[in-house]
């Protein structure tokens, strides 16, 4: 990433803006039956930022498939002025991703890569 030489910002290239975007649509569109995840899944949910989730635990595995499908993930804005996540959230991300894995291979998630096939379809930037 490019820096800004007067303050030391970071100055991402447009298309990462378009990448946030996804992301949050991606995660806007995860729902766990009926219920839109983003309103059921938040500060008051007792899974809610943690990555040792149980395997059945639907809005938390969408989230981590969200975070991991999308690079956008990475970017917050606060308020007018856009930031990297910090390396707490990322941490949090990757070690979620190795749930969601997990549960995979156990065959005990609910869900499947349903974050790329939410969002744009297979033009998204998968990560590895």
């Amino acid at each position: 990433m490019l820096k800004d030489k007067a303050v030391g910002v970071p100055q991402p290239p447009v298309e990462v803006v378009g990448e946030i975007f996804r992301y949050i649509f991606a995660w806007g569109c995860a729902k766990d039956g009926k219920k839109w995840c983003y309103k059921k899944y938040g500060y008051g949910h007792p899974y809610y930022a943690k990555s040792d989730f149980p395997c059945t635990a639907v809005c938390p595995v969408k989230a981590m498939e969200a975070a991991h499908e999308y690079p956008g993930s990475d970017f917050l804005f606060k308020t007018h002025k856009l930031t990297m996540q910090s390396p707490w959230w990322r941490n949090l991300y990757a070690d979620g991703w190795k749930t969601v894995l997990k549960c995979r291979a156990e065959g005990l998630s609910s869900t499947d890569d349903s974050a790329a096939q939410v969002a744009m379809g297979s033009s998204s930037v998968h990560r590895s």
